[in-house]
C-alpha cells in the first residue's frame, strides 16, 4: 500500500531524505529489487517462475529476469508445482480457512485455470517429471495420497496413517510420516506392499533425490537433519543442519540442497556427503521457508513480501518484491 503523503520541513525533511537514500543503496546493494510499479504482461512472455501469493489471492508468473508476466486471481493459493507442459498444479484454501476446504487446480502456461479436485486440508504437493500430481490432505480424518494423472484423472489413491510428506518420482510414491518412517510404494505392482524404513525423526519433507532412484529427506525433529536415502531406503548419509527447516529445495541431478529457517532470517546450502557448502545468516528478510533451486545451483527464496534470490555463489543477486504474503515458489518446466 503506498505510503501516505506526510509534510517535512527542516530538520525532518533532512533525516526523511537521508533515510530514504540509505534504504534504498541496501536494497539495491543487498541485490533484490524494489516494487515495480505495475505493468501490464509481456505478450507471449514465457514463464520461468510461477509464485503463490497467499494474502494477495493471486498466483503470478515471472519471466527469467523476474519481472511480472502473469498475474491470475485466486482464493488464498498455497502451493504450487511445475507442470511438464509450462503449467503447474496449485493449491488453494477455497474458503479462506487453512483448516477448510482446499481445492487441486491445474493451471496451463497460458494461465487459464481449470479444477481437478475438492479436498481437506492439504499437507503435501509434488509433481513428478511425467507431469502428474501427488497431493496429500486430511481426508476423513486420515492422511490420504491421490495421484492425478497430467489430464486431472485420479491414477492412484492409498490412505496412510501419520503421512506429513510424499513424492513421486516415475511409478513410485515416497510417504515420509511423523514417527519417522517411510513406505516406498511401487505403483507398477499396485497390489504389493509397500518398502517400509525407519529412519526416526519427523520426516516433514521429501524430494527426488540427485541420481535415479535416490531421495531426500528432511528430519525436522531436535536440531534437524537432511538425509540422502539410496533406492531401498538405506541412508547414504545424513547431517545436522542447525536450522529450523521446513523444506528442501536441491538442486536437479546434483548432490547439493537449499535450506532456508523458517523461524530465522537464515539460509544454507549443503553439498557432498552434507558438507556445508554455503552459510548465509544475513538474510534481509526472515520467513523464508519455502525456496527452490535457481540457475545453476542458485536460489529463490520466499518471504512474506518479497522473492530473494541468492546466486551460485551465496552472493545476493537481483529478486523481486511488491507481494502480500509469499508462501511458495516453483520453476516452471
Amino acid at each position: 500500500m503506498p505510503a501516505r503523503e506526510r509534510d517535512w520541513s527542516g530538520t525532518r525533511l533532512e533525516l526523511g531524505l537521508r533515510a530514504g537514500i540509505l534504504l534504498v543503496f541496501v536494497l539495491f546493494a543487498w541485490g533484490w529489487a524494489v516494487a515495480r510499479e505495475p505493468r501490464p504482461p509481456a505478450t507471449g512472455s514465457r514463464v520461468a517462475v510461477w509464485l503463490c501469493d497467499r494474502d494477495g489471492n493471486r498466483v503470478l508468473g515471472l519471466d527469467r529476469h523476474l519481472l511480472q508476466v502473469r498475474s491470475i486471481a485466486l482464493r488464498a493459493p498455497l502451493e504450487i508445482e511445475a507442470r511438464s507442459d509450462g503449467g503447474a498444479w496449485v493449491v488453494s484454501a477455497a474458503a479462506g480457512d487453512p483448516l477448510g476446504p482446499h481445492d487441486l487446480l491445474r493451471l496451463s502456461a497460458a494461465g487459464e485455470l481449470s479444477l481437478v479436485a475438492a479436498l481437506k486440508p492439504v499437507f503435501d504437493l509434488c509433481s513428478d517429471e511425467a507431469g502428474r500430481a501427488l497431493v496429500l490432505d486430511l481426508g476423513d480424518g486420515a492422511a490420504r495420497l491421490q495421484l492425478f494423472e497430467p489430464g486431472s484423472a485420479l491414477a492412484w489413491s492409498r490412505v496412510w496413517p501419520g503421512a506429513l510428506s510424499a513424492v513421486a518420482r516415475a511409478d513410485r510414491v515416497l510417504v515420509g510420516t511423523s514417527a519417522g518412517s517411510l513406505a516406498l510404494f511401487d505403483l507398477s505392482a499396485p497390489g504389493s506392499a509397500p518398502r517400509v524404513a525407519q529412519v526416526g525423526g519427523l520426516i516433514c519433507d521429501l524430494a527426488q533425490g540427485p541420481r535415479p532412484g535416490t531421495w531426500w529427506a528432511l528430519d525436522a525433529q531436535g536440531a534437524s537433519r537432511l538425509l540422502l536415502l539410496d533406492e531401498n531406503l538405506g541412508v547414504e548419509w545424513s547431517t545436522g543442519i542447525g536450522l529450523h527447516a521446513l523444506h528442501l529445495a536441491p538442486v536437479p541431478g546434483v548432490e547439493r540442497v537449499w535450506l532456508a529457517d523458517s523461524t530465522q532470517p537464515h539460509a544454507r546450502r549443503f553439498g557432498a556427503g552434507g558438507l556445508l557448502e554455503i552459510d548465509r545468516p544475513d538474510m534481509p528478510l526472515g520467513g523464508l521457508d519455502r525456496a527452490c533451486a535457481w540457475n545453476e545451483g542458485a536460489a529463490l527464496f520466499t518471504a512474506p513480501g518479497a522473492l530473494l534470490h541468492l546466486d551460485a555463489h551465496g552472493q545476493g543477486a537481483p529478486g523481486q518484491a511488491g507481494f502480500d504474503f509469499l508462501v511458495d515458489v516453483a520453476v516452471a518446466r
